[in-house]
């Protein structure tokens, strides 16, 4: 009895010493999740100051089936047809139809690009002219503007397929002249599409663009093959014209039937 009576203060020592370690286990859990709840609540802060959100807080159905957005994804993809089949095949259409060398041929295919760095700033200064005066709404303004920077180029490729068709000689000064504003016009688009994004969504306008670009650049992508299956074929860049300014046409009706510049996710 004298032995269980001495070793009972020290059981009792040893309790104390044992609920002592679990408070402090317990508290040190508490504040490692306290910081790591605080942790994310200034990612969330800096995520909405920055605009920037989380692939899971994207709606990525309603995307896809918004009308303004596939607007803008079919102006975009006819844009990547005509930019890339210009950016690949311009150079090998001036070597074959008019025999100029690799050296010449690479300056007359680079020289619509300077001229649309000039049509693009006017597009936009156009575009804010009309919009700022209150003439034309926003997305009366990106209409037109995807309309002139659509049509635009779909008519003079069609003019030059027509001209290719006819037995009169062709100069190459003509077929320079027409691609140079073909590709220039296009440069209307900067303020059409290309600035909707921002429009319908300012949260989400990196992705829709990143969305759209994507898209685009497929579409490129195969219609470069799909250039060459045709010449191949046929050895007809009239041919080749024609079909790049139908893709150009059919994007500028979608953009016009289902484009907005309303906002349409927030």
């Amino acid at each position: 009895q004298q032995l269980l009576q001495a070793a009972a203060p020290q059981q009792t020592q040893h309790t104390d010493v044992q609920q002592l370690q679990q408070q402090q286990q317990q508290s040190h859990s508490e504040q490692q999740m306290q910081q790591h709840k605080e942790q994310q609540q200034r990612q969330q802060q800096l995520l909405s100051a920055t605009g920037i959100p989380r692939l899971q807080d994207v709606p990525w159905k309603k995307f896809f089936t918004n009308k303004a957005f596939l607007g803008i994804i079919m102006a975009h993809s006819a844009f990547g047809v005509g930019h890339y089949v210009s950016l690949s095949w311009l150079p090998t259409y001036y070597n074959q139809e008019f025999g100029v060398d690799v050296q010449q041929s690479a300056f007359l295919s680079v020289l619509p690009w300077f001229v649309t760095v000039l049509v693009n700033n006017s597009a936009g200064w156009l575009a804010d002219s009309l919009s700022n005066s209150g003439r034309l709404s926003m997305t009366q303004t990106r209409k037109l503007m995807q309309t002139v920077g659509a049509v635009g180029p779909a008519l003079c490729l069609l003019y030059l397929a027509l001209a290719h068709q006819e037995s009169g000689g062709f100069q190459m000064g003509e077929a320079v002249a027409l691609l140079t504003a073909t590709l220039s016009i296009g440069g209307f688009q900067s303020a059409g599409f290309a600035s909707n994004h921002q429009d319908i969504s300012s949260r989400y306008a990196s992705v829709l663009f990143g969305i759209t670009n994507a898209l685009s650049s497929l579409m490129g992508t195969f219609s470069v093959y799909a250039t060459g299956l045709i010449l191949d074929a046929t050895n007809s860049w009239s041919l080749v014209f024609e079909g790049v300014a139908v893709v150009y046409l059919l994007g500028a009706v979608g953009f016009l039937a289902l484009a907005s510049s309303e906002q349409q996710f927030e």
